[in-house]
């Protein structure tokens, strides 16, 4: 309850300082850390965002940053354990977005490959076997991306599948619509090369 009532305080010096115009904030399953999002409209329809770690000390981190337009912000997990955060960094640095695990003892990135999280994330992680789904665009082939997963413990990836979509930036990515956990079974939709919405399950 202490950690919980530290990270409100911090929120809250946060807002009084101007730091944020509207916010959001999920706390890791011990409740000894917070995410606070802030995002901010900008012009031409573009929306600022900003994802800070809030700690029980009251160290603020700013894990990640970026400029939306018709994308969706990144997504974070918290792994089972709160010992790490896994988030998609946009900060547009490069081409490629980037998947990264910060060690929240450690308040440093342990690991970090090239991936991306089409949607709000809440499909692409199976908390309770530490594993996170994401897509990884094929080089040279613009319309084409593997579906691959990643075991945030002993940082193994492997490829899942693949599907070639109709090379559009924002339909044309796939998206995990679903998760069964039970039959450990995704559900992707993407837009394919005729523009016909498809859908195909993937056993992980």
């Amino acid at each position: 309850m202490r950690s919980t009532v530290i990270i409100i305080l911090t929120l809250l010096n946060l807002i009084v300082h101007g730091q944020t115009n509207r916010k959001s904030i999920d706390y890791s399953p011990d409740k000894n850390f917070g995410l606070l999002i802030t995002f901010s409209q900008l012009p031409d329809v573009n929306t600022d965002w900003k994802y800070w770690l809030i700690t029980n000390n009251r160290d603020t981190i700013l894990l990640t940053a970026t400029i939306t337009h018709d994308e969706f912000p990144p997504a974070t997990f918290w792994s089972k354990s709160s010992q790490q955060i896994i988030f998609e960094d946009q900060t547009h640095e490069n081409k490629d977005n980037k998947i990264k695990i910060y060690n929240l003892k450690d308040k440093k990135t342990e690991f970090e490959t090239v991936g991306l999280i089409w949607g709000l994330g809440k499909n692409n992680f199976d908390q309770d076997r530490g594993l996170l789904f994401y897509f990884k665009r094929i080089e040279n082939k613009k319309r084409t991306f593997d579906l691959m997963t990643l075991n945030i413990e002993t940082k193994e990836i492997k490829r899942l599948s693949s599907v070639t979509t109709s090379g559009d930036p924002i339909t044309g990515t796939p998206e995990i619509i679903s998760v069964d956990k039970i039959k450990k079974q995704l559900t992707l939709t993407f837009e394919t090369a005729d523009s016909r919405q498809d859908k195909i399950k993937v056993l992980y």
